[in-house]
């Protein structure tokens, strides 16, 4: 199974970017095959705020734009949208309380 990670779907959205043919050829590979491909939920939030982000984009995709194209990856039948599992917190505090972890350090735990 293939993950796609969040610049490959921002390629694959932004249209003046360099490699825009590429990924979205791969994308659209993935989304219209039959074989089984992943978006973890992370990486559909950082794409929304990125193609929508001011500041990264002269001309950034409109938030309607954005939620339009994470709805129409959503529909791709072979799609499995990854998510933590149901332990995952009481895990991640007994983890982060051990190794007193904060600021950025949390976000790679």
């Amino acid at each position: 199974m293939i993950a796609v990670d969040t610049n490959i779907l921002v390629y694959a959205h932004h249209r003046e970017n360099p490699f825009h043919d590429a990924a979205s050829a791969c994308v659209r590979t993935l989304a219209e095959g039959r074989a089984p491909w992943a978006l973890p939920w992370p990486c559909l939030h950082e794409f929304v705020s990125t193609v929508t982000h001011r500041r990264i984009f002269q001309r950034p995709s409109s938030l309607r734009s954005a939620l339009n194209q994470v709805e129409a990856w959503l529909e791709s039948p072979s799609l499995l949208v990854l998510a933590e599992s149901d332990g995952y917190w009481p895990v991640l505090t007994k983890l982060a309380l051990a190794a007193r972890l904060s600021g950025p350090r949390i976000h790679d735990a």
